[in-house]
């Protein structure tokens, strides 16, 4: 089937973005890619990781219009799942 296929079903317009990530949040995509396919066979792309992840933002009840920052909506995104932020050195 095709990289659009999620696409395809839903019917959406879609654009193709760049987007810059850390060499450590790549390596998180191919391994959690890497384990939903040894565990379940099925092969889950990166982009279709970060577009369920959006897609769950934007369905959330979460109101992330007064963030300032990358660090305001990981406080937000923290704050609402209850758990510690993750400390990012800024070195990367």
């Amino acid at each position: 089937m095709s990289e659009n296929r999620e696409e395809l079903v839903s019917g959406d317009a879609w654009s193709r973005v760049t987007i810059v990530l850390t060499n450590r949040q790549i390596v998180f995509l191919d391994r959690l890619s890497a384990d939903i396919r040894a565990r379940t066979g099925a092969i889950v792309k990166r982009t279709e990781i970060i577009r369920a992840l959006v897609d769950h933002l934007a369905e959330s009840d979460l109101d992330a219009a007064s963030v300032r920052s990358e660090s305001d909506l990981r406080r937000l995104l923290a704050a609402e799942r209850e758990t510690p932020v993750l400390a990012i050195s800024s070195e990367e």
